[in-house]
């Protein structure tokens, strides 16, 4: 089928079945089926996609397959997919999603289509130099931001400097964190960087744009440190500087896990999320076309496994860039790399409100998000000083 051509076909079952619709736009380097993924060209389509398929064109495997192939037969294509791949199609099929195009989308490229060649300007090589580090917490942060952290290393973030969890006698001395920086816009900025590596050691710089529309290159360049200069780490939580962590939960709920050979991702999950096409989260069609994303966690706080570090990144440089990297980390690579997701009532998500001090007073909440530097503090010296009582509702309101 000739590229730039519209493809609309009404075809009639039998009685027991509707008219099927397909009516979709796509674009080709020159020839390509749908039904075969063999031809690697990239395809723009430019509408959402929403048809309605045959069960006899396309069929999809029992979800204990995960072995990731083609196989043709004489009437249809038969996919074998993952458990996570066919949950996604599970939230798909009510759009009549195409199976073959669902593949096309969540198979990586044989090239090297995203690659995390950058430079570390700032290796943090000391950030990991306990061995055996049990948790690595890599918070995204910029230049400007030093209050921020200079909240975070004077409350949460002391763990990392073998001082005890407060109400603990122990300090955790496998917890480390980590500030991951691009390149920003000036050389004040990044001389602010440069003394801060000097005074706090708990640095790390690549060499992309600092900008929201780089945060997938940030941390999958995060994780990549990780797989370099962390080795070996159970476990990798990614936040943002406006994070307040309670550590001794966190841990609590780490070292009760067992982490699967497939690896594992926990936090606030969306359970069926929709692309948007608008405004600052805006999708077009060829980047994703389909209606609805992989279920993911929210970008503020969540966990990974630290035996998907190496496979995520490995993985992610054969997959087409999407810029919103929770979309991108834990919901496309995590599907692709058939990636338990693990959802977790104690960790924020982006429309979270402040929350006050007695929220944290508790065995279950593990982060909030949108935590102003002065609330840092606040919620530091209530834990310190143990003297306020629990008011964390959603136990029984599941928010």
């Amino acid at each position: 089928m000739p590229g730039q051509q519209l493809c609309s076909r009404f075809m009639v079952l039998n009685a027991a079945t509707a008219t099927m619709v397909i009516c979709f736009y796509y674009y080709t380097h020159g020839w390509m089926q749908i039904n075969n993924i063999s031809n690697r060209a990239d395809i723009t389509i430019n509408q959402d996609i929403d048809v309605t398929i045959n069960s006899g064109s396309d069929v999809f495997q029992k979800p204990t397959v995960v072995n990731r192939s083609v196989t043709q037969t004489n009437k249809v294509t038969q996919y074998k997919v993952s458990r996570q791949e066919f949950e996604y199609y599970r939230i798909l099929k009510n759009t009549g999603t195409p199976v073959s195009l669902l593949h096309y989308y969540l198979t990586p490229r044989k090239e090297v289509v995203f690659p995390l060649n950058y430079r570390f300007m700032i290796a943090g090589h000391g950030v990991c130099k306990t061995k055996r580090v049990f948790l690595l917490i890599m918070c995204l942060s910029t230049a400007k931001n030093v209050k921020k952290r200079m909240a975070i290393r004077n409350t949460w973030g002391k763990v990392a400097r073998n001082i005890p969890w407060p109400g603990e006698s122990d300090p955790h001395r496998r917890v480390k964190i980590m500030f991951m920086f691009g390149t920003p816009e000036s050389q004040t900025d990044q001389a602010i960087l440069k003394r801060e590596q000097v005074k706090y050691g708990d640095v790390v710089q690549a060499d992309f744009v600092d900008s929201y529309r780089n945060l997938t290159i940030k941390v999958m360049m995060g994780i990549k440190w990780a797989t370099i200069y962390c080795s070996g780490v159970q476990y990798m939580m990614k936040v943002d500087d406006d994070t307040f962590v309670h550590v001794g939960n966190l841990m609590k709920d780490l070292k009760r896990m067992q982490v699967p050979t497939g690896g594992l991702v926990i936090g606030h999950v969306h359970e069926q999320p929709p692309v948007q096409r608008t405004e600052k989260w805006a999708m077009n069609f060829t980047e994703f076309p389909f209606k609805y994303y992989p279920k993911y966690a929210s970008g503020q706080t969540y966990v990974l496994s630290g035996n998907i570090l190496e496979k995520l990144c490995n993985v992610g440089e054969h997959m087409p860039y999407i810029f919103i990297e929770d979309v991108f980390v834990t919901g496309i690579l995590r599907t692709v790399i058939n990636t338990q997701l693990v959802a977790s009532i104690g960790y924020p998500h982006v429309f979270m409100p402040q929350v006050e001090p007695c929220t944290f007073q508790n065995n279950v909440r593990v982060a909030a998000t949108n935590v102003e530097t002065s609330h840092m503090y606040k919620i530091w010296n209530s834990l310190s000083s143990n003297n306020i009582k629990d008011c964390y509702k959603c136990l029984t309101l599941n928010c």
